[in-house]
């Protein structure tokens, strides 16, 4: 569900910022673009890479985004969703994921495909009531 109180909408927004610049590798979380994006690099690497936590970190950023509810956050909500289907075309989540991304953006025609495609994949044989 989305946010309704602007102030933890904007708390949201910081914390789909941060899941961000865990993703891309780009840290601002003021959003001010007072420095170059393109210069802007973490210097040490992150330490959880050792194994796959792409899913978890981009799972987090998607959730953050929902709850934002806006135009922009749901747009990165999309492309994250996008990547995933792309690199695990075979995953019930990532597409249930993706199917709730684009109900929110009012595409229904396409999250009712993802979500079909969720179900084909084994998703909602009893690991998850989907409603």
């Amino acid at each position: 569900p989305v946010v309704n109180d602007d102030a933890k909408r904007e708390e949201w927004r910081t914390v789909l910022k941060l899941l961000m610049s865990a993703i891309d590798g780009v840290y601002d979380p003021t959003g001010e673009d007072d420095h170059d994006i393109m210069n802007a690099k973490f210097e040490a690497a992150f330490e959880g890479w050792q194994f796959d936590v792409r899913p978890f970190v981009e799972h987090a950023a998607v959730y953050a985004a929902c709850k934002c509810g806006d135009y922009e956050s749901l747009s990165i909500a999309r492309a994250i969703c996008s990547r995933g289907g792309t690199l695990r075309p075979n995953s019930p989540e990532e597409w249930w994921r993706y199917s709730i991304v684009l109900g929110l953006l009012g595409d229904d025609v396409g999250s009712e495909d993802a979500l079909a495609a969720s179900h084909t994949f084994g998703g909602g044989q009893g690991t998850r009531l989907d409603t």
